[in-house]
């Protein structure tokens, strides 16, 4: 398994229609702590999108994490027409006062998009992809 970096990640604070939703303006590739609303979604540009199966870690911290609902998981070729990829189930992992969801998805193009629909709001603490 290698690690996928990504180029830049955004905000969409409030993404209606994740299909459509545009990103806010680029940040460089260091995440900082992000919160992510009900309704909000993240979005990357992968570095070197070769490979179609990928797998997704998300670090939150545990403490906003413990009523989790799943993240639902997009793709496009480029920031518009995101569709909505089947995933494995999330697991949860828990090192001290951080927890880690992973799963896989396949069929990923050199955009993608995590995008929370409901619930509580999760602090994001950092994103890793890497091909399988």
């Amino acid at each position: 398994m290698a690690d996928i970096a990504y180029r830049s990640w955004s905000l969409v604070p409030l993404d209606r229609d994740p299909t459509e939703g545009r990103s806010t303006l680029a940040s460089p590739p260091q995440m900082a702590n992000v919160a992510l609303d009900p309704g909000g979604s993240l979005v990357f540009e992968l570095a070197d999108p070769s490979s179609s199966t990928l797998e997704i870690s998300l670090c939150t911290t545990a403490l906003s994490a413990e009523t989790r609902q799943s993240v639902l998981v997009y793709t496009a070729n480029g920031v518009e027409n995101f569709v909505c990829l089947p995933t494995s189930e999330w697991t949860a992992t828990q090192d001290e006062m951080n927890m880690t969801f992973t799963t896989t998805a396949s069929g990923a193009r050199g955009t993608m998009k995590l995008h929370l629909p409901e619930g509580p709001a999760l602090i994001v603490i950092g994103v890793a992809f890497a091909s399988l």
